[in-house]
């Protein structure tokens, strides 16, 4: 399957969004029926996934400063209080 395939560019829009949870059941069915039928698609799938594991697993969480948060909300209700007048 050529890089210009129509499925194979479908495809490569699907995937974060398979990767993430967010697709709807049509990209799902798509998807799914796409790495059966491509190997470069499956072995795209298997290394974007291997990626994203590798990155959950190992990167370390790090919760923002507490002054970055206060003037982050700050601005929230700042933006909020303007919208409401």
């Amino acid at each position: 399957m050529s890089s210009q395939d129509p499925n194979r560019i479908l495809f490569k829009e699907i995937l974060p969004l398979v990767l993430d949870g967010e697709a709807d059941e049509s990209q799902r069915a798509f998807f799914y029926k796409q790495i059966g039928d491509c190997p470069n698609c499956r072995r795209l799938y298997e290394q974007e996934h291997a990626i994203k594991q590798v990155i959950k697993t190992r990167v370390a969480r790090q919760q923002p400063p507490q002054d970055l948060r206060t003037a982050i909300q700050q601005q929230i209700q700042h933006y909020f209080s303007l919208s409401q007048t």
